[in-house]
């Protein structure tokens, strides 16, 4: 399998980290082998050693993408340690139907943070062959979110190259991978170009009374912008 997880953490963290992939066990059955990386103090085959200064994130993640290359892995859930699921997961979806699109649309990555879930999002939506995925627009700012996303690796690695060019490590933070690299002047490799998608999240739940649950979502959203008007009717 060329598929796995990358949990990126620091020292400060790893307690943090555990719970997310106590979480990852519990709720995404047959989910890919997970790793670790950014930290000192995990020891066992899943913590990739740390070979960077601690406060390079840019840095540290390049490395353990290398090292994932290095033992055969060419798509990675890249998700930070504070971002556990916190409910059943769509293990269909997430082993095959994503790592799928991912290569039929050449993508670079996946965001599994719906655009459909009253966050900011630009671009156009696929039709339901594609399970309503968006392509995000090339000047949306947030295209390389750090949410949890399926990335390519060779995309992953060029990305994180590019902004490797600075040695500045403020500029080297996981806030600075967002905003840099979805800034309207900086150097996107072609790797990464016009390949950044994101999930429609009411396509792709997880559990079950999954259209009961769907439905349910949607007069929720409703409810809120409803609540949201008479809010600003009342001052």
């Amino acid at each position: 399998m060329s598929l796995c997880i990358l949990l990126s953490t620091c020292d400060k963290y790893v307690k943090m980290a555990g719970f997310t992939r106590a979480m990852l066990d519990r709720y995404w059955a047959g989910h890919p082998p997970v790793f670790f990386c950014g930290a000192k103090s995990g020891s066992g085959p899943e913590w990739l050693t740390l070979r960077n200064d601690p406060s390079d994130w840019v840095g540290i993640t390049h490395a353990a993408v290398e090292d994932l290359f290095a033992r055969g892995y060419r798509q990675t859930y890249l998700i930070l340690e504070d971002h556990p699921p916190l409910g059943p997961c769509n293990k269909e979806h997430l082993n095959r139907t994503l790592p799928g699109l991912l290569d039929r649309l050449s993508a670079a990555t996946i965001g599994l943070y719906g655009w459909d879930q009253r966050a900011p999002s630009k671009g156009a939506v696929l039709g339901s062959d594609h399970y309503r995925l968006q392509k995000q627009d090339s000047e949306f700012l947030w295209q390389f979110s750090l949410h949890p996303a399926l990335w390519h690796l060779e995309a992953l690695k060029a990305l994180l190259e590019s902004l490797l060019r600075t040695n500045d490590l403020k500029l080297r933070s996981p806030w600075a991978f967002e905003r840099r690299s979805g800034a309207p002047d900086f150097p996107v490799p072609e790797l990464c170009r016009n390949r950044s998608y994101r999930v429609c999240g009411l396509c792709m739940l997880g559990g079950s009374h999954r259209l009961r649950r769907r439905v349910g979502r949607l007069f929720e959203f409703r409810a809120i912008d409803l609540l949201r008007w008479c809010a600003g009717r009342l001052g």
